[in-house]
């Protein structure tokens, strides 16, 4: 049987070589250094070593999807249809969609007699799940990010990137502007409420869809205090320059401090109530691209998404990182939110295929997740989805966001997108 170049069995998955220091040692860092080594190897035609180095990898960070399927295509590569089908049935275990049929390079695959059981699985994971009651409806083009509900004034506030602002939207679902601030702010990405101090943070940052290449703000990162009553912007925390910054989410603490994470540079900062600067928790070179964060029930640990290695944990006394287990039925790569409700974490996954929104249940101690449960999934109001909080028994949350409509340079890639959603999404 002749082979495919392996350029095109690479194509599919669009990934790159990615340089990673050797001092990276992290499981995150790890993972994308075996992966960096394995696609090096396949453009090398060594089909053997980018067996060897996949192998590896999956056994840093468990049940990669991306790393899943790039197995399954070296193995097919490499003639080898059984292993491939093995890989897919792996995914397909893991409540995962895709149609590997339509690929010339799965021929082999498809014709074993087992194949149409796995066929039959990934068809099955297209099934709709749960009930999205939807809250508000933004037709302008903003790319909506985020949503709060300010309980004692009867009002979302709803972030936008490309607004660059974020707007409060009354029971009548209208929208008028929420934040005052005397200087131009960035794009606003997550939002975390202190009802006690009365105060609403936001992460902002400078995303090129949003800011122009000579915009002062291009690819800095701010932490936004607000006064939750008036919108007005009370004070702006900048963490020191790096090549790209993107302050993405932003997650309070019981006694007030302040947790955000950096999904570009991949270090995550805090903020004390008496600080006046932020100051780094965990540096560059541990996370890929930290995403949602929740502290731990007896507020010792920080629970954080990598958005490419899954969930961690990190104390707060010095930083520490440890990865958390997780069942094998079960892939958490490609969470953007992460809430905590007792001890469960409520998910929002938009990096794989379908995105979902995820309840996971956590150990005793909250070290390690014990149980995955989809509560949303293939919905038709829940194409794009991106960030929420909790409200009582619901998710409150963006589940069409348009950011996906925009590129790298900030136009529209087809025209005005279809409106922003805000969703509820009932827990119990």
């Amino acid at each position: 049987m002749s082979r495919l170049p392996m350029t095109a069995v690479l194509a599919a998955l669009q990934l790159a070589a990615l340089p990673v220091q050797a001092q990276d040692v992290s499981p995150a860092m790890r993972f994308r250094q075996l992966r960096a080594e394995a696609v090096a190897a396949a453009n090398a035609d060594d089909l053997a070593t980018a067996a060897d180095k996949l192998a590896q990898a999956d056994g840093v960070v468990r049940n990669h999807p991306g790393l899943i399927q790039l197995r399954a295509r070296v193995a097919a590569a490499s003639e080898q249809p059984g292993e491939a089908l093995a890989q897919w049935r792996r995914y397909a275990g893991l409540g995962l969609t895709a149609n590997p049929a339509r690929d010339p390079l799965y021929a082999a695959m498809t014709a074993l007699p087992e194949w149409p059981a796995v066929a039959d699985a990934l068809t099955a994971n297209r099934a709709l799940i749960g009930v999205l009651e939807p809250r508000a409806l933004i037709p302008e083009a903003v790319a909506a990010e985020s949503v709060v509900r300010d309980a004692t004034r009867q009002r979302l506030l709803v972030s936008a990137i490309v607004g660059r602002t974020i707007m409060q939207i009354g029971a009548d679902g209208t929208a008028a502007p929420y934040l005052k601030a005397e200087a131009p702010v960035a794009g606003v990405f997550g939002l975390a409420v202190d009802e006690a101090r009365g105060v609403l943070w936001a992460a902002s940052a400078g995303l090129a869809a949003a800011t122009p290449a000579d915009d002062p703000l291009r690819d800095k990162a701010e932490l936004l205090k607000i006064d939750l009553a008036s919108g007005r912007l009370l004070a702006r925390y900048r963490a020191p320059d790096a090549p790209r910054r993107n302050f993405g989410d932003v997650a309070v603490g019981p006694d007030g401090t302040v947790y955000v994470s950096d999904s570009l540079a991949g270090d995550v900062w805090r903020l004390g109530v008496e600080d006046e600067a932020l100051r780094r928790l965990v540096p560059v070179g541990v996370f890929g691209s930290p995403q949602g964060m929740a502290v731990s029930a007896d507020g010792e640990t920080l629970i954080l998404a990598d958005y490419g290695s899954g969930l961690h944990r990190i104390a707060l006394a010095d930083g520490r990182v440890t990865p958390m287990p997780s069942p094998r039925d079960a892939s958490l790569i490609g969470i953007d939110t992460l809430l905590r409700r007792g001890d469960d974490l409520i998910v929002v996954q938009n990096g794989t295929a379908p995105m979902r929104v995820l309840r996971l249940t956590l150990s005793p101690d909250q070290t390690e997740v014990v149980a995955a449960r989809t509560l949303a999934a293939n919905l038709e109001s829940m194409t794009d989805p991106a960030g929420g909080s909790l409200d009582g028994a619901s998710l409150l949350f963006v589940s069409i966001s348009q950011l996906g409509a925009y590129g790298d340079d900030g136009a529209l890639r087809d025209g005005p997108p279809p409106p922003a959603v805000i969703s509820r999404l009932n827990l119990d």
